[in-house]
């Protein structure tokens, strides 16, 4: 599960990381428009890997038999 965490902190973390080297640099921009595509981005990225692993684990699931062995 851990793993599933870090893709969408990796994406934010380097958008962010160069928003805050933006405006520590004093190179100002309207940023209004980059963060609204990289939150875009973190829901993409965090509804796929929602899917994922959900697949995983119903796929990894043991199922019970039903009526095996009754007679």
């Amino acid at each position: 599960m851990l793993v599933g965490g870090l893709l969408p902190f990796a994406a934010v973390f380097i958008e962010l990381f160069f928003i805050m080297k933006s405006v520590w640099l004093d190179q100002y921009y309207y940023m209004y428009g980059f963060l609204a595509i990289v939150f875009i981005i973190l829901l993409i990225t965090c509804v796929e890997i929602t899917i994922v692993i959900i697949y995983f684990t119903l796929c990894s699931e043991v199922r019970p038999r039903a009526a095996v062995g009754r007679g």
